[in-house]
């Protein structure tokens, strides 16, 4: 019987001891675990937890790539909204598209350009103020992703309209390089809202924190490369003026 007491309390302390080891790691690894709001499959993290992060490519290289792209993008919708779409050609020339001549567009194809430009700018400053953490990622994210998706939706819509009732007459007529900035702009505006929709739903996983993963020397390039192209459109647009003949298109070629 001593012996049999003897050995139940040295299995017991033996427990103790593993528990009194193992127990805090266990306790950590479910607090860690835990933290940030659970919704089904989903861990939304805390701006201000010390957990480790992945997805690299979706947390760093796709906010770089939208920064990069999304300013192009507004260029391009600008280009096409000041450009008209069909062009006539010089009855001496035909074919030579370097002698062609704009013929209006319809109100409702300027109208609903200008409100895809509008959308595409507005979905850039929303990613602006992402980076620079003037409005929360949860709120901003989402704004340029919808506010992107619009702008790809009414290009779309009007350059299939286009197409269908009031294409070029040819062979007197042919579509212009604004038709194709517009086709650009959409193409730009729907990749960058899909890459940004990857870019959430590492977040929603819980891969890293409700804001980009950037270096101060990435976010100075971000400004710098969004500046660049406002730049270039500026300096398009004086060129167009001053020269006076100049297309806003042909002007933006020059300024590169």
């Amino acid at each position: 019987m001593g012996d049999s007491r003897s050995g139940s309390t040295t299995v017991s302390d033996t427990v103790n001891t593993v528990e009194a080891q193992h127990g805090p790691h266990e306790k950590h690894v479910e607090a860690s675990q835990g933290s940030g709001r659970r919704f089904w499959k989903f861990r939304m993290r805390p701006d201000d937890d010390d957990e480790p992060q992945d997805w690299w490519f979706a947390s760093t290289a796709i906010p770089l790539l939208a920064a990069t792209f999304g300013p192009l993008a507004n260029v391009m919708s600008i280009a096409a909204l000041i450009t008209r779409w069909r062009n006539n050609y010089d009855p001496d020339n035909p074919g030579v598209d370097a002698l062609s001549v704009g013929t209006p567009d319809p109100d409702w194809c300027i109208a609903l350009n200008a409100a895809s430009l509008v959308c595409g700018l507005v979905g850039n400053v929303f990613l602006l103020f992402n980076f620079t953490r003037r409005v929360r990622y949860i709120v901003a994210l989402p704004a340029t992703i919808i506010l992107w998706y619009f702008a790809t939706g009414i290009l779309i819509g009007i350059t299939i309209c286009m197409e269908k009732y009031v294409p070029p007459q040819r062979p007197e007529q042919t579509y212009s390089q604004g038709f194709w900035h517009a086709v650009i702009a959409a193409i730009l505006y729907l990749l960058l809202s899909m890459i940004l929709m990857v870019n959430m739903l590492g977040y929603f996983l819980g891969h890293y924190k409700q804001h980009f993963e950037l270096s101060d020397e990435q976010r100075n390039l971000i400004l710098q490369t969004m500046l660049f192209f406002f730049w270039l459109a500026g300096g398009a647009g004086v060129y167009t003026k001053v020269d006076g003949e100049l297309q806003f298109v042909d002007a933006l070629y020059f300024c590169d």
